[in-house]
């Protein structure tokens, strides 16, 4: 492989649950925007998720005990014949004897969770719990970059690069999304649809796990099991209210805006419900035992409020931007580019990159953008789904923004296209950055929309951008408009794994 390369070693299973692999596919995903190849290395892994992790990343199984020296020896040695840059271990089995035998010619991260373990032989601690900070790891000394708090939470890309509009809180509770982990260990989802019973609730409940539940009895409320890949979003934008365990999902709910009643069934989930009850983020019904649908209830009668529901709502949004894994690829490869969602606080910064000279005079739209049609256009386009509208960032600067558009036919996305426009900030020109731009840009919207092509629309005397582009895949063909001529620019999926 020639690019930079991120290994990770991390394993899921029903009995320690699809955490420690999601997390990481998120920071994968983010690595992989920036132009780095990534491996997946598990000993254990059910298969829906090893389809998962192959859509996008090498994957290699591990035949030998989770966490043995045979395991560390076999990882090092895949590292090593890949090149990694930068090795991952995350799991609780990944002990210091482990780290140890693990460390080599890379550098090594480990994602921790106050385990108390020994962490010598990391450069980087990644702890991405609510409440973890610097000073939690002062024993590591300052060889070891630390990463510490919900700042770094993991989400994967269709949470990081979603809409950051406002939640929009309904008058009373219709539907509930259900979430209790990938397995749902402790059966759990029955008794969270009798209490709706109970309730004499008569809206829609959608459960989203891994199981059907076939079994289970009929109710008085439309429910349904659905398993959700990419479209998790889409079910919590759905939701006026969720009931989930207090893991992996919970940041992903916060980030969504969603008013959440949160449950305790790993002694490591108690920290993190109790700061989200803390700070307002969700409420806990804490651990499960038999006056656990007591607590549920109170937290269900409290949150019928649809006031109490926007200021859950709020707080959640304010605690978790979805930005943890781009913070993390670019503490780790600083000379990375990365991607956020543009919100109307970019607004200002926009319309300058707009309306500068250059720019203009290389635009298909080449008038000066009076204020108040851009901040119009931007507040519409940033709560579209239709719209993608992104910051590219490299170490926290603003260099550019990349735009993507789908069209919409007759009531229907038309899902096959979408039209891509790049803006670089004027300081940023000459530097070499537009290819890496496009690129970063379209691996991105390949792996968050279905679309098969991407198109551009460039000026034909802009030969800088038309080269950028053709560097990039894009394949050019000629029109004419009645602005300019013109070159219309296709790039295929197919193509997209060159980029």
């Amino acid at each position: 492989m020639s690019k930079s390369v991120l290994l990770i070693r991390a394993d899921a299973s029903a009995q320690i649950g699809w955490g420690h692999v999601l997390r990481c596919l998120a920071l994968a995903q983010a690595w992989r925007e920036a132009g780095g190849d990534v491996i997946f290395v598990c000993a254990q892994l059910p298969e829906i998720l090893e389809a998962r992790l192959r859509q996008e990343n090498e994957f290699i199984r591990l035949k030998c005990a989770v966490g043995s020296l045979d395991d560390a020896l076999q990882t090092q040695k895949m590292a090593n014949e890949n090149g990694a840059k930068w090795v991952i271990c995350d799991g609780y089995r990944f002990h210091g004897t482990y780290l140890a035998a693990l460390k080599n010619q890379f550098a090594l991260l480990v994602v921790d969770d106050f385990s108390g373990a020994d962490l010598g032989a990391a450069d980087a601690l990644l702890n991405p719990n609510a409440g973890a900070t610097h000073s939690d790891y002062a024993r590591l000394g300052e060889r070891s970059l630390i990463l510490a708090g919900q700042n770094y939470a993991l989400l994967r890309r269709e949470f990081r690069l979603k809409s950051r509009a406002p939640k929009p809180i309904s008058e009373k509770v219709e539907r509930v999304l259900v979430l209790m982990g990938g397995t749902d260990a402790r059966q759990l989802t029955p008794r969270v649809l009798n209490f709706l019973q109970a309730q004499k609730f008569r809206g829609e409940v959608v459960v989203l796990g891994g199981q059907d539940w076939k079994n289970v009895a009929q109710f008085d409320f439309s429910w349904q099991c659905v398993r959700a890949e990419n479209d998790v979003p889409q079910w919590m934008d759905w939701c006026d209210l969720a009931i989930a365990t207090a893991g992996s999902a919970t940041w992903e709910l916060a980030c969504c805006g969603v008013p959440t009643i949160l449950s305790i069934v790993a002694d490591n989930q108690i920290e993190l419900a109790c700061w989200c009850e803390e700070n307002r983020v969700a409420l806990s019904a804490r651990e499960i035992d038999e006056t656990w649908e007591a607590r549920l209830q109170k937290a269900w009668e409290t949150l019928s409020c649809s006031d109490v529901r926007l200021q859950f709502s709020t707080k959640a949004m304010a605690a978790i931007d979805g930005q943890g894994a781009a913070r993390i690829v670019q503490q780790l490869w600083p000379q990375s580019l990365g991607l956020r969602r543009a919100t109307l606080a970019d607004a200002q910064i926009l319309w300058e990159w707009r309306n500068n000279a250059q720019t203009r005079a290389m635009s298909l739209q080449s008038e000066p953008l009076e204020w108040e049609p851009h901040w119009n256009w931007l507040r519409s386009s940033v709560e579209n789904s239709q719209h993608a509208i992104w910051i590219v960032t490299r170490d926290l600067e603003n260099v550019a923004v990349v735009r993507f558009h789908r069209q919409i036919t007759a009531g229907k996305e038309c899902a096959s296209e979408a039209t891509i426009s790049v803006t670089l900030a004027p300081e940023f020109r000459g530097q070499g950055l537009s290819k890496t731009v496009i690129k970063t840009g379209c691996r991105a919207i390949f792996g968050l929309w279905p679309i098969q092509k991407i198109r551009a629309q460039i000026k034909t005397q802009n030969v800088a951008s038309l080269r950028a582009f053709e560097a990039c895949g894009f394949v050019c063909h000629t029109q004419k408009t009645s602005i300019s001529e013109v070159q219309t620019l296709l790039l295929e999926r197919s193509s997209c794994h060159s980029l």
